[in-house]
């Protein structure tokens, strides 16, 4: 995503998912890359997904704010 390839992100990053598909950190990522293509669906799906994950709090804090956002 630093790159400004955000298909490529989206690509790499649904590849960690399957690797490691109960990192909450995986779909986070792959919901901000969604939200800045503009697909705000999947975002918003890939945000809840990691909020059923999550176990850190401070990550926990950054999906709930990312969620609000697109809720609005």
């Amino acid at each position: 995503m630093k790159r400004n390839d955000i298909d490529q992100a989206i690509s790499d990053l649904t590849r960690s998912i399957e690797l490691a598909p109960i990192e909450a950190s995986g779909y986070y990522n792959r919901g901000l890359a969604f939200r800045q293509k503009g697909d705000i669906e999947k975002a918003r799906a890939d945000f809840r997904r990691a909020l059923e994950l999550v176990k850190v709090p401070e990550l926990r804090e950054l999906i709930e704010k990312q969620l609000q956002e697109l809720d609005g």
